[in-house]
């Protein structure tokens, strides 16, 4: 519906900064939650997973 409402650059890139921000705090929540537990396979990709968030955050933000 957001879409249909207004699909500027700016606005898009502002919808995915917030979709990726929750990805970021809800991966760093479960990488603190599992660090001693988990795989050390699965802790390295969701750091790489978060890294790639956090990346295309910073590549968005010269959209708005």
């Amino acid at each position: 519906m957001e879409v249909m409402k207004d699909n500027s650059d700016s606005k898009m890139a502002d919808m995915l900064i917030q979709g990726f921000t929750m990805g970021v705090i809800n991966v760093t929540k479960r990488i603190d939650t599992f660090d001693k537990d988990a795989d050390k396979f699965i802790l390295k990709l969701a750091k790489e997973f978060k890294k790639f968030q956090e990346e295309n955050i910073e590549m968005l933000k010269k959209y708005l």
